[in-house]
Parts: C-alpha cells; sequence; structure tokens
C-alpha cells in the first residue's frame, strides 16, 4: 500500500529476488512499477517469465549475478529493457563491490547501447562511483551505503554531489 501512494511522486523499479517472479508481476503493475527486474538464474523457464511480463505496462529487466556469463544478455537481449548488474554476491548487505563487473559493463556496452544499464552493490566510494559510470552504467543503486550510515539524509546528499 505505501508504494501505491508513491506510485504517483516518484518512478521505481523493483527488483525481484525470488524462485517465481511470475506469481509477483500482477502485484508489481498494480503498485505502480516503473520498472520490474527478476534473476535470470533464479528461474527454470525465463520464457515464461518474459511471457507474462509482456502482460503489463511496465519495463522489463534482467538482474545477473557477478559470476554469470554474458552470453545469458545476448540470448534475450529482445525481451529486455534493461539489465542490472549485480557487483557483490546477493542476499547479503554491506558486501564489498566486485571490480571484474566493471569488464562486463564495458563489454555489453560495445553491443548494445540502447539498454538501460544499472549496477547494485557495494559502491559506496566516489572512485567505484566514478569507474562504474565510466565503464557504461547508467545508474547505481545503493542501500547499505545510505541506510547503514550515522546520517542517511547526509549519505544520500554526499552521493547527489558525486554524481552530479
Amino acid at each position: 500500500s505505501v508504494l501505491e501512494e508513491l506510485a504517483d511522486d516518484f518512478d521505481y523499479e523493483i527488483h525481484l529476488m525470488v524462485q517465481d517472479p511470475a506469481s509477483y508481476l500482477e502485484t508489481c503493475q498494480a503498485v505502480g512499477a516503473k520498472r520490474v527486474i527478476f534473476h535470470i538464474e533464479g528461474v527454470k523457464n525465463p520464457e515464461h517469465v518474459f511471457q507474462e511480463m509482456q502482460k503489463y505496462s511496465f519495463e522489463r529487466g534482467i538482474a545477473l549475478n557477478p559470476e554469470t556469463q554474458l552470453d545469458v544478455v545476448k540470448r534475450w537481449q529482445q525481451q529486455i529493457d534493461s539489465l542490472l548488474f549485480l557487483s557483490v554476491h546477493p542476499g547479503k548487505q554491506s558486501q564489498e563491490f566486485i571490480p571484474s563487473v566493471l569488464e562486463k559493463i564495458r563489454a555489453l556496452r560495445m553491443f548494445s547501447l540502447d539498454i538501460l544499464l544499472g549496477v547494485d552493490g557495494g559502491i559506496n566510494e566516489p572512485e567505484e562511483f566514478k569507474e562504474v559510470f565510466e565503464a557504461g552504467a547508467d545508474y547505481v543503486v545503493v542501500g547499505s551505503g545510505i541506510w547503514k550510515s550515522k546520517d542517511p539524509i547526509a549519505a544520500l546528499r554526499k552521493l547527489e554531489e558525486m554524481v552530479s
């Protein structure tokens, strides 16, 4: 219900870290998500999820774990609007950024310039932000870098300054 109230004021994405993402799609639409992302590695039948996603107006995206090869993206490229690279292993906050993800971002940009590209995990320092954007990312997701700081508002303002 909170997300429904915010839908008029914010564009947001929902990152489904679940085994059966198709069962959540109707709710994602109902709360006004702009974009819905699921983990391609976590489903047995990605084609089914993509077919279900086509019923809704939100943008479609996939998330890739750090070890997942880019061949997966090439296979599903026509089905997605966005790609979210995890730069930490899923499931636990406050992990360190995995720099090898930068190589994948650069490689993806060589064969696809028109996909929205995000990076999620371990990005807290100015140098990490700079590297991620220079590699070709369009946006970053920051969680514990804000919420676990002593002053979340000050942490958010600092991040805004870094990307302005």
